[in-house]
């Protein structure tokens, strides 16, 4: 049914209804000229069916010997439909134009997808992608997938393949990474050696060879513990120093704060929104003027279907730039000590979160336009860091 109900609406169909005379020598008359007649009914005591455009040309020759009084209610199916619009020439044209857009678009790249990839981003490779010519927008045959895979691999030395499949008018890029770095490497002969200045008191070397001793005064960069161990066949090996070296050393914390800091005051917003699709760059209203002062943050909304669950070429970019200024009144005296406070415990935790405070001297200075506090004294702490390796 389904099926005949499409054929016919694709043929176009009248309805029609029959009154007065005899109804039934009507039908007969059709049946026998061969007029198909469908969906008959008695309706306020006159005849009602359906039939093709040509039966109902060929109907009128039957309705005069039966005396039935012949009327069309209504026209339906797609050659009515297009007869209706055969003056409007901007939807064939518009049709043709959205067939050969969609047969240029289908040439070209609309999504790129990354996959295997862990510790190297999937933004890194899309941008080493996009640099070879693999990016939304390119044209299909002008990718050469080989050649675009082997100058990715030497871009990304963390890699060790790379292939760039094409599926459609989506890119997908399969990479595999490098294995982590053997656990033999930590073997590598390596120092250890002092980075601030400051007098041992504890040293205890766990591999290599010990270098000072308590009480000596050391300076950065002096070395603490070798790599290389003498055997008993006086002969030499190397391996990675380890050690853990306590010295007393000297300690110094800052902390300050500007009067003339004031807190600020956002004084303007302003949001843009831009359409992206493929390379193309559509701006929605008047683009504003760029602003070196002002602080912008910009979002990606893109358009991802649920039944693909791909990100589709088209996305909205919504730029907000904030502007900001310095309120009039400067800082009050407490203002100004606890932003001071506030930058010196900050220090304070960086310098001292691994010492042991022997001794401290805390000083504040508040002047007219500034506030300091500083903290000098002594304290014990591990000096002792690896080498960096040479070249």
């Amino acid at each position: 049914m389904p099926l005949i109900k499409l054929l016919r609406f694709l043929r176009g169909y009248h309805c029609f209804c029959a009154a007065e005379g005899f109804p039934e020598r009507f039908l007969n008359l059709c049946n026998q000229a061969g007029i198909a007649v469908w969906d008959i009914a008695w309706h306020k005591g006159a005849l009602r069916g359906k039939t093709d455009r040509r039966g109902y040309r060929r109907m009128r020759t039957c309705a005069e010997p039966a005396g039935v009084r012949l009327t069309e209610i209504k026209r339906t199916g797609l050659p009515f439909l297009l007869h209706s619009y055969r003056y409007r020439c901007g939807m064939p044209a518009g049709f043709l134009v959205c067939v050969a857009t969609l047969a240029v678009l289908s040439q070209m790249i609309w999504t790129i997808e990354v996959t295997g990839n862990q510790r190297v981003a999937a933004e890194d490779i899309l941008t080493v992608a996009a640099s070879l010519g693999i990016r939304p927008g390119a044209w299909r045959k002008n990718i050469n997938a080989r050649d675009v895979s082997q100058a990715a691999l030497r871009q990304l030395p963390v890699l060790t393949w790379l292939a760039v499949n094409l599926r459609g008018s989506s890119a997908v890029i399969e990479v595999r990474e490098a294995l982590l770095p053997n656990p033999r490497d930590e073997q590598t002969p390596q120092n250890i050696i002092a980075r601030k200045a400051g007098q041992i008191k504890i040293i205890e070397v766990y591999s290599g060879s010990q270098a000072v001793r308590p009480g000596q005064a050391v300076l950065p960069g002096d070395l603490l513990a070798g790599s290389a161990v003498a055997n008993a066949d006086a002969t030499h090996r190397y391996v990675r120093a380890s050690a853990y070296a306590v010295a007393r050393t000297n300690i110094v914390c800052r902390g300050a704060a500007l009067r003339q800091t004031a807190p600020l005051r956002m004084q303007k917003k302003r949001t843009h929104y831009t359409l992206c699709l493929l390379q193309f760059s559509i701006p929605i209203g008047p683009r504003p003027k760029p602003n070196s002062a002002a602080i912008t943050f910009e979002d990606h909304f893109t358009w991802e279907p649920k039944s693909t669950g791909k990100h589709l070429p088209l996305s909205l970019l919504r730029r907000t730039e904030y502007t900001y200024a310095p309120q009039p009144r400067g800082k009050t005296d407490s203002q100004l000590q606890l932003a001071a406070a506030a930058a010196f415990f900050a220090a304070e935790w960086e310098t001292l979160r691994a010492a042991q405070v022997l001794r401290q001297e805390v000083r504040l200075h508040v002047r007219e336009d500034a506030c300091e506090i500083w903290l000098q004294g002594t304290a014990y702490e591990n000096i002792g860091v690896a080498e960096k390796p040479s070249g």
